[in-house]
């Protein structure tokens, strides 16, 4: 049977592994990559239950005893001494490409009769390449050392997930140019447009109105930055913007958990100190923007809902049109007005 197959009867044990935490009640603050893999693990535990699935997580973020089961899911950790133990009892295993050390071990250490499912909603080469790193001779060597390594993982996987159809497209060549697209493979299976965020099984509600708190009451339009800030977004327009708008319509910049806590890559830290710098170079500008840290992943309808739109405004590019923005979705789970490029 061709490894790309997903089907019941071969797959009766599956693991997913995340970098980060994930969802389970001792990690309320979790982001977009834990998140990524909970979500992975629902949809293949609703879709085939008689499936085992586990999710594991670095032990640098175990909390306790930890979680060993929540939502019908196993959970446990995993480190880069104990991985290849910890793979050996799956049928199919799901990681990410581009998870670094990870990623390669797990790729050479699977049997040829284990499924290797990559991951690949993060279009990585073209997400490096937006950084618009400070040093960008150094980003330029850690790339070319990168790129091999993704293409060594990519020609070990079976199956491949993305989370658009433009995503769908863009592996195809990335595919191609590793030979994982070959005459054996021609006209098989091999990637699957797989999406998330949509909780269609709860429904938005407001318990707090933290919003409201933080601007004292006040009768103002509430716009909504909700989720880090990252090198490709274009925050620095959006406040000028929003003070032009000021003019005629009171409001007020709500930006919520700008600095990711589980990201701590320089220029991503950058961004947000030349935010915070660029917020304190106008008095109107301070008196504008509201700044908040990163909240609980189960507190986030209390933003959403008390906000009268939400904006995500993106710099133009190859990134933007690749990337999957999993706040986007979730703005839409909570029927917000969205204001996007």
């Amino acid at each position: 049977m061709n490894n790309s197959e997903i089907k019941e009867e071969v797959s009766k044990k599956c693991l997913v592994l995340s970098s980060g935490p994930v969802p389970v009640p001792e990690h309320p603050i979790v982001e977009g990559g834990g998140l990524r893999c909970w979500g992975l693990a629902k949809g293949i535990k609703q879709n085939s239950p008689s499936t085992d699935v586990v999710v594991a997580y670095h032990e640098s973020h175990l909390k306790g005893v930890g979680t060993k089961k929540h939502q019908g899911i196993g959970v446990t950790t995993w480190s880069m001494d104990s991985i290849r133990d910890l793979l050996k009892d799956f049928d199919s295993v799901i990681v990410s490409y581009c998870m670094g050390d990870l990623s390669t071990v797990v790729a050479d250490s699977l049997r040829p009769d284990q499924q290797l499912i990559l991951d690949c909603y993060v279009p990585i080469y073209v997400e490096v390449s937006a950084r618009n790193s400070s040093d960008l001779n150094q980003e330029y060597y850690a790339f070319q050392n990168d790129i091999g390594r993704w293409a060594h993982v990519l020609r070990r996987g079976d199956l491949f997930l993305c989370a658009s159809e433009a995503q769908k497209k863009y592996y195809q060549g990335v595919l191609s140019a590793v030979g994982r697209l070959n005459p054996a493979t021609y006209g098989t299976t091999m990637i699957l447009v797989v999406p998330y965020g949509i909780y269609r099984d709860d429904s938005p509600v407001a318990r707090h109105n933290p919003i409201g708190e933080l601007t004292r009451g006040k009768r103002v339009k509430n716009i909504l930055w909700f989720g880090g800030i990252y090198p490709w977004f274009d925050l620095r327009n959006l406040v000028e913007a929003v003070a032009i708008v000021n003019h005629t319509t009171p409001v007020k910049l709500i930006i919520v958990g700008a600095k990711n806590p589980f990201n701590s890559h320089p220029d991503f830290l950058r961004r947000y100190d030349e935010l915070v710098d660029f917020i304190k170079s106008k008095q109107a500008y301070k008196e504008l923007v509201v700044l908040q840290d990163w909240v609980k992943f189960e507190d986030r309808a209390d933003w959403y809902l008390n906000s009268d739109l939400v904006v995500v405004v993106n710099k133009e590019g190859e990134e933007n049109k690749l990337a999957w923005r999993t706040r986007l979705v979730d703005f839409m789970w909570a029927n917000l007005p969205i204001v996007t490029n």
